[in-house]
């Protein structure tokens, strides 16, 4: 008569693949709809955002895809290569003037590089480490303005 295991130490290995799937799958959730929530519907930060999109918008109607201009001029004071205005037109011409057009490239860059660090340091730790490096990215540029507000705010009384 032969042994043979139980069910479950049977399935163990699809068992664990199948819950770290499923947690990943809610994690990357978790991390994603903060992201896309009210993305057309919150006012533009008035620094780098604001003339990000407004160059991006005033190179897209003006045809000009090489010099980008601020306010009717050429802008010699904003550094930024003029590669990183093109997803931003590109977005814009095909989804139409509007902000969710105009942050469309920055969310999908950020899906890219929370995607890239998963992958990094899944290769190169382990799979949980990789869950924890893209939770810990996703969540630092939350705390760290957190924290920039909290001490503004102690100081500006």
């Amino acid at each position: 008569m032969s042994y043979e295991p139980p069910l479950l130490a049977q399935n163990r290995g699809r068992l664990g693949s199948f819950l770290y799937r499923s947690f990943a799958i809610v994690l990357l959730g978790l991390i994603l709809i903060p992201e896309f929530y009210h993305i057309s519907s919150q006012r533009i930060e008035a620094w780098d955002e604001a003339r990000h999109i407004g160059s991006a918008y005033e190179m897209l109607f003006r045809h000009d895809y090489v010099v980008n201009y601020w306010q009717g001029k050429k802008d010699y004071w904003n550094l930024k290569p003029v590669l990183s205005f093109l997803p931003i037109i590109l977005s814009v011409k095909l989804f139409g003037k509007g902000l969710m057009a105009a942050r469309l490239p920055s969310l999908l860059g950020f899906v890219a590089i929370v995607l890239g660090l998963y992958q990094f340091a899944a290769r190169k730790f382990s799979r949980v480490e990789g869950l924890y490096a893209i939770t810990l990215f996703s969540i630092w540029s939350q705390a760290l303005r957190a924290l920039l507000e909290i001490r503004y705010d102690r100081f500006s009384r």
